[in-house]
């Protein structure tokens, strides 16, 4: 599978951004960092979008939103494979688009890159999704690809970039992936062997972008009319929750001094002269965290209080695991990934719900899936290799010289198995010959169960150790010498 790959590309497909990452197999540094690909333009990361233009065809990222003229659009469709033909051909055009745009660009090489792909740890739970969605990811023309947990992605990254440091990453770890259409939390034990704890919600920050949409056009003066207009063109609804959700992000980029004038969007032809005007402040973002937006099946609540609760669950199961009944004792790391972690709220309930833990935030959470995707697949290549190599070495080496000492093995065991079975079978016939058994063939099912037990009796292992001891030495004196060499 891995023959003539020379480069990774993590792809990161999320649910409101979308963002590649690139790193080169024979790079033997493992704390270089993946170089970000540009997307589109100059872009690193784009929105998760995609209109059809009547004459420019199929466009990606803000283009897609913004440029006049597009007839049919799409925002946030990321989500479970399904056999909807809408959803299929959407998301097959998004990542044919992509793949197409950086091999004509010569950004990757078709024949020897390597995708991963990410996806909710939730999804892994069921390999039928995954493969389903690593169909998605080859019928669009990928030719080799792999989808694995986001969260790995996301703790190989940490380690190898040396967010977290040796202690933390041999500790048990938390992450928290909080994206626009869903909060993935996964607990890895300590034993990263184990089956992690998923826990996923259907809690994005995009439902605070919906709510600063909604308040926008509850305060509109003309909201029938606004209203009506955005319904009969919703490739305009979509321009205008992009304006919002460009404002949510400049907020919290700094919400203690943020001051804008706020994102609109221009007069159009079907806007009839109009403005949508997306306006955000301390009072109004206070009072939409403080108002129920959240449905996870129990009632409507208020994003952070929703999030302290999944935190709580998540916490609860911990305790269950860990046989403690609770969990106030976790000492690990807690690593925040994805744009909407930057939420400053997101991490002072994190220290809250768990006050012995370190919560740490990569310095561009929007990126590190992506870059954590390039160093798995890197990591899964080299492992592959190593093993080839291992393997060779042991068919080259080794077993000619395991072979040579298989006689000597032989003769030592057959030795030793020779004496027991003789001494068995005349035991046997003398207690015949004084009527122990009254007939040949009694005798003869005796000295079978005997033999057979013989054979796989612990005791005869020790029992023959010293005249074999010799044979092991030889043979482990050979290997020494060739693995020394």
């Amino acid at each position: 599978m891995f023959e003539n790959i020379t480069e990774v590309i993590g792809f990161d497909l999320g649910h409101g951004e979308t963002a590649l990452a690139q790193i080169y197999v024979d790079d033997l540094d493992q704390k270089s960092e993946p170089d970000l690909i540009e997307i589109f333009g100059r872009e690193k990361n784009i929105i998760t979008a995609i209109g059809y233009h009547p004459r420019k065809g199929i466009l990606i990222g803000r283009a897609a939103i913004t440029i006049p003229g597009v007839e049919e659009s799409h925002i946030t469709f990321k989500k479970k494979p399904s056999s909807d033909p809408n959803y299929r051909r959407v998301m097959s055009d998004y990542i044919r688009t992509i793949y197409n745009t950086q091999i004509e660009q010569a950004r990757i090489q078709e024949n020897k890159s390597f995708f991963i792909v990410g996806c909710p740890s939730e999804w892994t739970r069921d390999p039928v999704i995954v493969d389903a969605y690593e169909k998605l990811f080859s019928d669009a023309g990928i030719p080799r690809v792999k989808v694995v947990a986001e969260s790995r992605a996301a703790y190989i990254n940490a380690v190898e970039k040396g967010i977290l440091n040796i202690a933390e990453s041999r500790n048990s770890l938390i992450v928290i992936d909080i994206g626009s259409s869903t909060t993935d939390i996964t607990f890895i034990d300590r034993d990263k062997n184990s089956i992690p704890i998923d826990v996923g919600r259907e809690l994005g920050a995009a439902l605070i972008e919906k709510a600063i949409f909604q308040q926008v056009l509850r305060n509109d003066r003309d909201k029938i009319e606004l209203n009506n207009i955005l319904d009969t063109y919703p490739h305009l609804k979509n321009r205008c929750e992009l304006a919002c959700r460009d404002v949510k992000e400049k907020y919290f980029s700094a919400p203690g001094n943020y001051y804008e004038p706020g994102e609109y969007v221009k007069q159009t032809e079907e806007f009839q002269g109009r403005y949508f005007t997306a306006k955000v402040d301390r009072v109004v973002m206070n009072e939409i965290l403080d108002t129920p937006i959240v449905d996870l099946g129990g009632g409507l609540q208020t994003w952070p209080s929703a999030f302290r609760g999944e935190l709580e669950r998540l916490k609860y199961e911990l305790g269950l695991r860990l046989k403690t009944g609770n969990s106030d004792d976790f000492s690990g790391a807690i690593l925040l990934t994805g744009g909407a972690s930057r939420m400053n709220f997101v991490r002072e309930i994190c220290q809250e719900v768990f006050p012995q833990a370190s919560v740490k935030l990569d310095s561009a959470p929007e990126f590190c899936i992506a870059r954590g995707l390039a160093r798995w697949g890197r990591v899964e290549i080299n492992t592959s290799q190593f093993s080839k190599d291992v393997e060779i070495f042991c068919s080259s080496n080794i077993r000619p010289r395991v072979a040579e000492q298989i006689d000597p093995l032989y003769d030592a065991i057959s030795v030793v198995l020779a004496d027991k079975i003789i001494g068995i079978i005349k035991h046997k016939f003398d207690s015949w010959k004084s009527r122990g058994y009254h007939t040949i063939n009694s005798m003869r099912t005796a000295i079978d169960k005997e033999i057979e037990d013989l054979l796989i009796e612990k005791t005869s292992i020790s029992y023959s150790r010293k005249k074999l001891n010799q044979c092991w030495i030889d043979l482990i004196k050979s290997l020494v010498m060739i693995l020394n060499h």
